[in-house]
């Protein structure tokens, strides 16, 4: 298959379904409020993101790849971005942190910068976000207490590690400062769930042709919708694009299908993510930007092993992509180790540079260290492996980088 067979590029939202556009166009974008009549959610900007995406396990250290080789999969490609989501009660955030609670204009989002870029773009999503909310009602809950939540890619400038567009965004019509959906989710708020309810919801969507999961969070039921071509279309149809994805029958042949993309020298593509149709998982399968750890290089040698024995054209596809990447074929030292980890975490929260220019006047040393502080936390809760050299050596590493990138404004 070609290239652009495999990765067709985005979903543009439907114009005809944006009844807060024209009213943006008639009154100003302040004009049209879709959250009245809503209870506001009590988050604070800078406080914890209290419904994040769960973690995707990678393919390098799934420990049960062999026996999920055969459930069908829908296949997206996974942007290089910042991971986002907006929510019907009106909140932007981060992969880690709450951005804004309903800010109130276009003009808001365009004062405050992320990843180097304003947020301007997320006007008209978040604004589609309510109707979201009653196209799923039209189907599951009528009458429960409920957010839904869309995540998706934040496209930057270049991409979430460097300015270079590598992979070619902009050609292929991905747009800087622009959302692109990959997944939705339905919180069930407290005291206001039903067991049952949730599973005949769940044997409902799947019927109307959705990929879905269920899990417990903080103890109550949600229910997640990953992306496919079912909520490609009622996203498009409420005004929010989205990743574009591919069904294919077997897990087994995905990893022969996109290994001669992943795996060249020249990446076209950072990776892509993979659903598993009645499995209630999700797996991402990164190319040559693989962050492997000599923990996840021994685990993925030996799920090969097994693979082999059950799908050897399948094993051998996923080992010619490893074994292109020199993160894999050389034995990593901290500094490269520690590198990684740190443009990972950098993509979770605005960066330091957006710190300085969101809060003038701040003393800079302070901002500093508080910016080191959680990046430090975070690489060391994804990545450190147990490493205590990575340990001790995560936040002067921050640190020195924070205050490089603070002088050249980036």
């Amino acid at each position: 298959m070609t290239f652009d067979d495999l990765f067709p590029g985005p979903s543009s939202s439907s114009s005809s379904s944006s009844k807060q556009q024209e009213e943006e166009e008639k009154n100003g974008d302040a004009a049209f409020d879709p959250f009245a009549g809503k209870p506001r959610e009590e988050y604070l900007p800078n406080s914890p993101n209290p419904r994040p995406w769960p973690s995707i396990e990678s393919v390098s250290s799934e420990k049960k790849l062999p026996q999920l080789m055969d459930a069908p999969a829908d296949v997206s490609e996974k942007l290089d971005g910042s991971n986002i989501s907006l929510s019907s009660r009106g909140l932007i955030c981060s992969r880690r942190l709450v951005l804004f609670n309903r800010p109130g204009s276009r003009s808001e989002l365009a004062s405050r910068r992320f990843s180097g870029i304003t947020l301007e773009g997320l006007w008209s999503p978040l604004m589609a976000m309510p109707g979201v909310e009653s196209a799923l009602r039209m189907k599951v809950f009528p009458d429960r207490d409920l957010v839904v939540t869309v995540y998706g890619e934040l496209v930057q400038e270049g991409t979430a590690t460097g300015k270079k567009d590598k992979f070619g965004y902009g050609a292929r019509g991905f747009k800087v400062g622009h959302i692109y959906a990959f997944g939705l989710a339905v919180h069930l708020q407290q005291g206001d769930e039903d067991k049952d309810e949730v599973e005949r919801a769940k044997e409902t969507l799947e019927k109307e042709g959705f990929c879905v999961s269920v899990t417990k969070v903080e103890g109550r039921h949600a229910v997640y919708l990953h992306l496919d071509t079912a909520l490609e279309a009622m996203l498009r149809q409420c005004g929010i694009s989205a990743v574009r994805s591919k069904r294919v029958e077997r897990l087994a042949d995905v990893f022969a299908m996109y290994a001669g993309h992943l795996g060249k020298e020249e990446a076209t593509v950072e990776g892509v993510v993979i659903n598993l149709r009645g499995k209630g998982k999700a797996l991402k399968w990164k190319g040559l930007e693989e962050s492997y750890n000599q923990e996840r290089v021994q685990q993925l040698k030996q799920t090969l092993q097994t693979l082999t024995a059950v799908h050897p054209s399948a094993a051998l596809a996923i080992a010619s992509v490893a074994e292109a990447s020199p993160r894999f074929r050389a034995e990593r030292d901290l500094g490269g180790l520690l590198l990684d980890a740190y443009l990972s975490a950098r993509s979770k929260f605005p960066t330091v540079a957006d710190e300085a220019a969101n809060t003038p006047g701040r003393e800079e040393e302070a901002l500093v260290a508080a910016y080191a502080s959680k990046v430090a936390r975070e690489m060391v809760e994804a990545d450190s492996g147990g490493n205590q050299a990575f340990v001790k050596k995560a936040k002067p590493f921050v640190l020195a980088r924070a205050k490089e990138e603070l002088r050249e404004g980036r």
